[in-house]
């Protein structure tokens, strides 16, 4: 299979050699996002809300770009400055995951530019999970079946 970069103005610039995201057959993998305002290039949020917001807003962005879109979250992982900070970040972030996906918090992070910083996994079809596993749940069945016949 081949990987498709997935790259838009409508989220901060990859400043290394990485892409803002990338397609591997029907899954979206998102590089970290941070609270950089596109259309400036800095970090004009204070608070821990209005980062969250701007990290989640430059996330959906790249998802948009990529064919996806936050409900087709598979799992996210989130980095925060401050674990005091983790009531505010949670309230903004449960108005994007609606679909609550898997996720991992780490705190204690220290990132120049800001208190929030998150990376992501989606398929791009919603069902592709469900489908995998009924494939393989078929495929069990007929090597379990050809086996006792």
């Amino acid at each position: 299979m081949k990987i498709k970069t997935v790259s838009t103005e409508n989220a901060p610039a990859a400043i290394g050699p990485y892409s803002q995201a990338v397609i591997f057959g029907e899954t979206v993998f998102t590089s970290g996002q941070i609270p950089i305002n596109p259309a400036s290039g800095n970090v004009e949020a204070v608070t821990i809300e209005e980062q969250t917001e701007q990290v989640m807003k430059n996330l959906g962005a790249v998802l948009t770009a990529a064919g996806s879109s936050f409900e087709k979250s598979l799992k996210t992982t989130c980095f925060l400055a401050d674990m005091n900070d983790f009531a505010a970040f949670n309230e903004v972030y449960a108005k994007y995951f609606t679909g609550k996906p898997a996720r991992v918090i780490q705190h204690e992070y220290d990132h120049i530019e800001g208190k929030v910083f998150t990376d992501h996994l989606a398929p791009l079809r919603r069902n592709l999970i469900k489908n995998k596993l009924q494939k393989m749940a078929r495929g069990s069945y007929r090597a379990a079946y050809k086996t006792k016949r």
